[in-house]
Formats: C-alpha cells, sequence, structure tokens
C-alpha cells in the first residue's frame, strides 16, 4: 500500500511543481517620497505560468485584501503597487489596489491565496518584520536564507545570493545563480523598445482630449504593446492604447505611459497645458447659404477635431486633425456643415464629448447684407463679414441711414432702412447721436442765433436812445 501512494506522488510531483507563485518582496516602509507609497512583489519560481484571476493577497487582521488578476509567467514578476503608478518610477505595475489601511511598521501576517482558497504563502511578521529599514527605506527581500534587507529591486532578482529556485534534487544540476559580488550593480539592459507619450501639448479646460500610445522598435518599426498603462497627473489612472480624459481645470500636468512588450517595459513622460476656452462663434448667418464664423481669441493653437457645432437639432463635427490659429477665425459655410440656422434661434460649439463649450443665442429681423454678431459678450446686429475682424453696425437719423464701422471708426452712408429697421439699432441711442448726427441741423441753429443776438443788440440800443431822450 506504501508503494502505491509513493507511486500515485512521484505521478503528481510534476503538477504539483509546475508553478510555484510566492511573497518575494515587501516594500512595507514605503519610499523615501511618503511612507505611503508601498508595494509588494510576487515571483513565480515554478516551470508554467498561473492565471491569478481569483487570487488574493490578504492581512490576517482584515486590514487589506487585495484581488489579483492577470497572469504571472514562470520566471516572472508580479509588482503590486498602493494607490498609482508613481511609487515605483519608471516601472510598470502589474496591479494598482488600495492596501486598506495600509502595511502596519509593525508588523503584518501576509496570506496568499489561490482561487480555490488554497493558502499558498505565508509571512509571518507578527512580532515585527524580519527585515526592511524605515529610515534608509531598504525594502525586505527573501533569499535562499530567509529575508535580508536590501536596496529596492521591482521586477528584478533579489539583492544577495540570487533568486532561490527549486532543486530538483540534483546539486550539479542547480539553476540557482551563483551571488552577486558584494556592492556590486548588474547594469540594466538596453530597451528593445521605445514608447511615445506625443511630447508636449494644449488643451482646453473641460475639454475631452484624445492621448495615443505609440510603440516601436530599435529599427522604428511599429508594435503593439501588451499593456498600456496612463498616468493622467491629476491623480486618474487609465489603460489602453488610446485613452480619453477631460481636464476641469487650468494649469501644466505631467503625463506618464508605461509600456509592455514581451516582458520588457518602458515609460514615457509627456505634458499637457490646461488653458481656458477662448474659442467662440463670432457670427452667424441665418437662412439658405448661411454660415457661421469660429474666432479663436487665445494665445494658442486649439484642436477642434471632433468639436462640434449645432443650430439645435443638427450637429456638424469637425473631422480629424482639424485645427484653428490663433487669434484667426475660420467661417463654416452650409456647404460643408450641411446646417441651416434658424432666423432667429441659437447656435452651440460643443466639445468632443458633446457638452456645451458655448452658446450663440440670437433674435430679430436682419436685412440681406446682416448678420448676427458676437461683440463685447452682446449679440448685435451688423453687416455681415465673414471672416473679417470688425463689426459694422447700422444706424439711422432722420430719413437717412449710416454705418459705423466700429473697427476703425469709418462712416459710410447706405440706403434708408425700412421704419421697423430703424427701431432695431445695434449701437446704445446715446452713442448714435455724437457718431452720425445731421451736421445741416447745427449749421442753421448756428445762423439764427446770430440774427436772434444782432436783433436783441439793436433792441437794447433803441431802448436806449428813447430813454436818454425823454430825459429832462
Amino acid at each position: 500500500m506504501k508503494s502505491v501512494f509513493f507511486i500515485l506522488f512521484l505521478l503528481f510531483l510534476p503538477f504539483l511543481a509546475g508553478a510555484q507563485v510566492i511573497i518575494n518582496e515587501v516594500a512595507w516602509m514605503g519610499n523615501q517620497t511618503s511612507a505611503s507609497d508601498e508595494w509588494m512583489e510576487l515571483y513565480n519560481s515554478g516551470s508554467s505560468a498561473e492565471d491569478l484571476s481569483g487570487w488574493i493577497l490578504i492581512s490576517e487582521d482584515g486590514g487589506m485584501t487585495i484581488n489579483l488578476q492577470g497572469n504571472i509567467s514562470a520566471g516572472a514578476y508580479y509588482l503590486i503597487e498602493r494607490t498609482d503608478d508613481t511609487t515605483v518610477p519608471e516601472i510598470m505595475a502589474d496591479l494598482i489596489s488600495p492596501f486598506g489601511n495600509g502595511l502596519s511598521n509593525s508588523g503584518e501576517i501576509l496570506i496568499l491565496k489561490n482561487s480555490s482558497g488554497q493558502e499558498i504563502d505565508r509571512v509571518d511578521a507578527s512580532a515585527g518584520w524580519p527585515a526592511g529599514d524605515n529610515a534608509t527605506k531598504e525594502t525586505m527581500q527573501k533569499s535562499a536564507s530567509g529575508w535580508i534587507t536590501a536596496a529596492p529591486t521591482p521586477k528584478s532578482i533579489n539583492s544577495g545570493a540570487g533568486q532561490a529556485v527549486e532543486s530538483n534534487g540534483d546539486a550539479d544540476q542547480s539553476q540557482t545563480p551563483a551571488p552577486a559580488e558584494s556592492g556590486s550593480v548588474m547594469p540594466p539592459p538596453a530597451p528593445q523598445i521605445i514608447a511615445d507619450a506625443g511630447g508636449k501639448r494644449i488643451a482646453i479646460s473641460g475639454a475631452m482630449i484624445k492621448f495615443e500610445a505609440k510603440v516601436t522598435g530599435l529599427k522604428g518599426e511599429p508594435l503593439k504593446a501588451d499593456d498600456y498603462l496612463w498616468n493622467m497627473g491629476d491623480g486618474s489612472i487609465k489603460r489602453g492604447r488610446f485613452v480619453y480624459h477631460v481636464y476641469n481645470f487650468i494649469g501644466d500636468y505631467n503625463i506618464d505611459l508605461s509600456v509592455s512588450v514581451g516582458g520588457i517595459s518602458v515609460s514615457d513622460r509627456a505634458t499637457v497645458t490646461v488653458v481656458p476656452n477662448g474659442v467662440v462663434i463670432s457670427e452667424i448667418k441665418p437662412g439658405n447659404g448661411g454660415w457661421a464664423e469660429i474666432f479663436n481669441d487665445s494665445k494658442f493653437i486649439v484642436d477642434l477635431s471632433h468639436w462640434g457645432i449645432s443650430n439645435g437639432s443638427k450637429v456638424f463635427y469637425f473631422p480629424e486633425n482639424t485645427a484653428i490659429l490663433s487669434q484667426s477665425r475660420v467661417v463654416i459655410t452650409e456647404t460643408a456643415s450641411s446646417i441651416v440656422f434658424p432666423d432667429s434661434g441659437s447656435a452651440a460649439l460643443l466639445y468632443p464629448d458633446g457638452k456645451t463649450a458655448r452658446q450663440f443665442v440670437y433674435s430679430g429681423h436682419i436685412q440681406d447684407d446682416e448678420s448676427f454678431h458676437y461683440v463685447g459678450d452682446e449679440i448685435k446686429i451688423g453687416i455681415e463679414s465673414p471672416g473679417e475682424n470688425k463689426f459694422v453696425a447700422r444706424v439711422s437719423s432722420g430719413s437717412k441711414s449710416r454705418v459705423l464701422n466700429i473697427s476703425n471708426s469709418s462712416v459710410s452712408e447706405v440706403a434708408p432702412p425700412s421704419k421697423s429697421d430703424e427701431d432695431k439699432i445695434s449701437i446704445p441711442a446715446n452713442k448714435q447721436t455724437a457718431a452720425v448726427g445731421d451736421s445741416s441741423f447745427a449749421g442753421s441753429s448756428f445762423f439764427w442765433f446770430v440774427i436772434a443776438l444782432a436783433v436783441g443788440i439793436l433792441s437794447a440800443g433803441g431802448y436806449l436812445f428813447i430813454v436818454r431822450r425823454g430825459s429832462p
């Protein structure tokens, strides 16, 4: 009977030794930046990959529960970072997870369980952490002789005697690497891939922007990464080759992209300057053959890709790679947009996510050569001027009509408007008289003033003459 059990044990031994995942390194003290920047590392010392779906890493007191995910290859490491991926700079985490109450500096009991609930590994530090230094921030690392204190080695071989592996019983065929010389540091391998986060760019506050990760080999050939991890610089973490993000506040943000291809991890950084929205709808021409004018009142080139303009019932979206220069105007015709603006109503400039960036509400009767203009935070009626940096208002005086060019203050006569149009003057009335008052009235007033003055002088002289003559 004993021999039968022994034979069965030998038959199942390869399956039992296929994968062995252990808790390999613990940074219970955090790092030099923050005591909260804790991380842990698992290591698969087996000969086959392990699916970690359903696995958990917990503390016995219930203060921490980490649900693992993904896979860990044979001879590979699995890095778990607390809160975000900046805990270990330049190295991409396999999992980012809150550590509950965090790792106590006085010790913990850590338990690793598989998807069946079976305990796979345990670290009993209930009497205090056996290694690691809170002052120097050296981590607790597993070695062949037990736990040691050494400089952090995230996702790489531990310090000391090298990574311990299971022996097959034959000392001459041991796969354990030779101990590293004391104080020696192995140089990191040259990167085999290059990541590109997109460099410096300008974004509008409140607008959704698109980020694209590009990965190439040393010869410049495009590669597909196994994982893309973005740190957006405002506390947000996103995954994927293409990601979209909205910054609600102005400022400068540092973007970190980490990619992994075939077990090699590299990263790249980019900066995003978020500025207030200076793009507005500056002019609307309603009706068939009409148009909308967009004005960029900022000092930056603004990417309008996938922004939209709407008449309330239909939306036109700008195509990819559409940009508007600083202090420039773009006219969107009905031919290009297929949008007809109503005689009175509203137009809206939309962010790529459909949110309203600017609203343009207008009403009133306009003539054929007029349009609605955005002037000084008001909507006014004026002579149409698509693409031009000017506003020309039509004003009236008596039976004549003139226009006042607000940009250069030039005045020119136009055909008299109808009675209804005389009431729709687009600049304040107290300024109209000063600007375009009829000069004929001023000349005739002066003439009659002189005549009246002369008559008054003659009358006064005659009166004095009569009075003196009648005196004794």
